[in-house]
């Protein structure tokens, strides 16, 4: 089976992981970037996670920030689709809950946090290269599904 991993947004990412290997990527910019890399990356018999996500306007949030990162996340729903990827959205508590992982504390900023992510990423999967701040979500999320499958 092949799994994909997605962290929707901007500073998010995707990642795919069979029997052999591991891709990471950096959340791709254009609608046709984000469809080419779920269509190069995904083969048969493939099952995704997204991070279920929520939008918020407010500050330091604008309307129009929210209105792209919707737009976005629909994209990706539509690359999964168009390519056949039967997918299912988790919460990020209920992933993160699995691998041990606390949650952000009130005094913890995001970028500690982020890094507590990676870190969790790094003891997984210490063969893999390349894993960023961009792509720590992915990683995890993918074994998440390869996990969720297994049982």
């Amino acid at each position: 089976m092949n799994f994909v991993g997605v962290d929707p947004g901007a500073s998010g990412g995707l990642a795919f992981m069979n029997d052999k290997d591991i891709v990471l990527l950096k959340m791709p910019d254009t609608e046709w970037d984000i469809y080419q890399a779920i269509n190069l990356n995904v083969g048969k018999n493939a099952f995704a996670i997204v991070e279920h996500v929520q939008g918020y306007v407010g500050s330091p949030t604008t309307g129009s920030q929210m209105f792209n990162f919707g737009w976005n996340y629909g994209s990706l729903r539509m690359a999964l689709f168009s390519n056949h990827v039967p997918f299912e959205k988790v919460s990020p508590g209920k992933w993160q809950q699995s691998f041990g992982i606390a949650k952000r504390g009130p005094n913890e900023t995001r970028s500690k946090f982020k890094n507590r992510l990676k870190a969790k990423a790094q003891e997984l999967f210490p063969s893999v290269k390349g894993i960023t701040l961009k792509t720590c979500d992915a990683l995890l999320l993918v074994e998440y599904a390869r996990r969720m499958k297994k049982t």
